[in-house]
C-alpha cells in the first residue's frame, strides 16, 4: 500500500512537470524571430531562414484561430531583407497584458504558426548600434606582448608575457581581470565575444540582432560598478596576472576615470621562455714588439766585437806557433 502511494506520488509529479515543460515549450515567446524598434517606435520583425522568401504574415489574440480568417500582410523589404512588421495600424494589438501571436506563410506554407510576439523583448537601433561599439568604446590593443631578459646561473633567461595597450597615452585608466573558466554567464560572455569577432556583412541579420541581443544583455549585466575595486593602469598598460599560464582566458573590464565609460577586452595571455647559455670568451694578449734602431746598432756591435775578438786570439796562436 505504501509502495502504490510512492508510485503514484511519482506518477503526479512527472505528470505536472510534464506539462510545465510542454507549456513552457508551447508559450515560448518570440519563436525563431528578432524584433527591433526603430526611433519611430516601429518595430521590424526578421524571421529565422527566411530574410529572402516573400513572404506574408498577420496577428492575431486567438491563438486558435481559423488560418483562413486572417488578415495577412505582405513583407516588406528593408535593405533587401523582407521583414514582417508592427506599425501605427496593429500596434493597438499589443497594448494590453494579454498575447498576442504571429502567423507567417509563404503561399500554402506556414513558417510560423501562432507563436506569441512579445515586443518588450525587442533591441532598439540604439542599443543595437551600441552592442557593435563594445570592445571598440575605449581604444585598446590585447594583442600585444613585452619581452624581458636577465642572466641567471650563466644563462640569459627571455620572458615573453602579453598585455594590454591602451591607445590614449594621456588617458587616466582602472581594470579588474576576471580569469576564465569562470560562472556561466561569463563563460557564455567568452563564446558571445568570440562569434560577434567573426560576424561581417555576410553573416543574415537574424544572426547578427541575435548573437548583440545576448552580448549586450551579458554585458550590462556582468559590468562591474564603480565600487567594484578597480586597479589602476600603470603607465596606461595593463599587465596580465603574474600567475598566467600561456594560453588561459581572462575578461578585462576597463573604466575611463575621466568619462565613466566601462568597455571590455577579452585576453587570452602568452607566457612564452627561452634560456641561451652564455658563451666564455678569452682573449690571449700576445707581446707587441716595435722597431728600435738603437738595439739594432747594439747588435751590430756586439757581432762585430766578436768577430774581432776571434780574429785576434787565432792570429795569437799562429804567432805563438
Amino acid at each position: 500500500m505504501f509502495n502504490s502511494k510512492i508510485k503514484l506520488l511519482v506518477i503526479g509529479l512527472l505528470f505536472i512537470l510534464g506539462i510545465f515543460l510542454l507549456t513552457t515549450v508551447v508559450n515560448a515567446a518570440n519563436e525563431n524571430i528578432q524584433i527591433v524598434k526603430n526611433n519611430k517606435g516601429e518595430y521590424m520583425i526578421y524571421v529565422k531562414d527566411n530574410e529572402g522568401t516573400n513572404f506574408e504574415f498577420a496577428f492575431s489574440k486567438n491563438q486558435n484561430e481559423d488560418k483562413a480568417s486572417l488578415s495577412f500582410k505582405q513583407a516588406e523589404t528593408d535593405s533587401q531583407i523582407k521583414i514582417a512588421y508592427v506599425d501605427s495600424d496593429s500596434i493597438s494589438l499589443f497594448e494590453d497584458n494579454t498575447p498576442t501571436y504571429m502567423w507567417v506563410k509563404d503561399g500554402d506554407n506556414y513558417i510560423l504558426n501562432g507563436i506569441e510576439v512579445d515586443l518588450s523583448k525587442a533591441i532598439t537601433d540604439t542599443n543595437l548600434q551600441y552592442a557593435a561599439t563594445i570592445t571598440k568604446i575605449i581604444g585598446a590593443d590585447s594583442t600585444k606582448t613585452s619581452t624581458t631578459e636577465k642572466t641567471e646561473d650563466g644563462k640569459k633567461i627571455t620572458t615573453t608575457v602579453g598585455e594590454i595597450v591602451l591607445e590614449n597615452e594621456n588617458g587616466d585608466y582602472s581594470y579588474i581581470t576576471i580569469k576564465l573558466p569562470n560562472s556561466e554567464d561569463y563563460n557564455n560572455f567568452m563564446k558571445l565575444a568570440t562569434k560577434v569577432s567573426k560576424l561581417n556583412s555576410n553573416t543574415d541579420m537574424y544572426t547578427q540582432i541575435e548573437t548583440y541581443s545576448e552580448f549586450l544583455n551579458l554585458f550590462n549585466s556582468l559590468k562591474p560598478d564603480s565600487e567594484a575595486g578597480w586597479l589602476k593602469a600603470d603607465k596606461n598598460i595593463i599587465y596580465q596576472p603574474e600567475d598566467a599560464e600561456d594560453g588561459e582566458e581572462y575578461v578585462v573590464w576597463i573604466k575611463d576615470n575621466n568619462t565613466d565609460d566601462i568597455d571590455v577586452q577579452f585576453l587570452t595571455s602568452t607566457k612564452k621562455f627561452s634560456e641561451e647559455k652564455i658563451k666564455e670568451t678569452i682573449t690571449t694578449k700576445l707581446p707587441v714588439t716595435y722597431d728600435n734602431n738603437t738595439l739594432l746598432i747594439v747588435f751590430a756591435i756586439v757581432v762585430v766585437a766578436i768577430i774581432l775578438v776571434c780574429v785576434r786570439i787565432k792570429y795569437l796562436n799562429k804567432k805563438e806557433s
